[in-house]
């Protein structure tokens, strides 16, 4: 056994609702810390934090549990609210031996909150809901074809007003990176220019990943994992 914590840490650089839930022994500010000289453009904060007497099994009965969010296999980060997952990790925490939480349930409301502004500081929340429209009107379509005019009118069909020119699908693509965009939500396989494959989150995707602009291979999949991160996305 392992006294230690068990946290939600959110970065406002990432997508909203990509999760980072894991365990430390040190205290969840400090991991925060650590985890925000790794190379990301803004700090990790802690959205939540529970100490329990087994860390690691908690850690463990907790990723178990949310197996279905996961981001990606490899990694600890799930799509999922924090509204939702803060109830999951409690009930967990328990089950483990909580020995005490940092917030109480009277809080949540104004922690949700202040989450939500530190987003919408950082100019994230349109491109999140962007992708979660993708998903939404997409569901239950894997392995199907569309053209990009074919999506943009499942979109508008069923979320009116949408701005068509921030619908880009090469943007969520597993073999293409774009200008600016940074290499996180993938959900579609580009066929030719304006036709794209659905495959969905966690698809096992193998193959070469291409700049918009060249030829030449930038980054590699083997069986959902990137074994080579794009080196040009400019």
């Amino acid at each position: 056994m392992g006294k230690g914590w068990v946290y939600i840490l959110i970065n406002p650089s990432l997508q909203k609702n990509l999760l980072k839930i894991g365990k430390t022994e040190v205290s969840p500010q400090e991991r925060a810390k650590q985890l925000s000289s790794t190379g990301v453009p803004t700090e990790f904060h802690v959205a939540y934090d529970v100490q329990v007497e087994d860390c690691h099994t908690a850690e463990k009965l907790i990723h178990d549990e949310l197996e279905q969010y996961r981001y990606k296999r490899d990694r600890e980060f799930f799509n999922i609210p924090l509204k939702q997952a803060i109830p999951i990790v409690e009930n967990i925490a328990s089950k483990a031996g909580k020995v005490e939480t940092k917030i109480e349930e009277k809080k949540e409301e104004k922690l949700i909150s202040k989450v939500s502004m530190l987003y919408e500081e950082n100019g994230n929340i349109e491109q999140v809901n962007i992708f979660q429209k993708f998903l939404n009107v997409l569901k239950g379509h894997e392995g199907e074809t569309f053209t990009r005019s074919e999506i943009l009118n499942l979109i508008i069909e069923k979320y009116p007003g949408t701005n068509t020119r921030s619908l880009i699908p090469s943007d969520y693509c597993y073999n293409i990176t774009n200008k600016g965009i940074p290499f996180q939500n993938h959900i579609f396989e580009q066929i030719e220019v304006g036709r794209y494959k659905y495959l969905g989150i966690n698809y096992k995707y193998s193959g070469y990943i291409y700049w918009s602009k060249q030829s030449e291979p930038v980054g590699e999949w083997k069986d959902g994992v990137l074994v080579k991160a794009p080196t040009i996305n400019r």
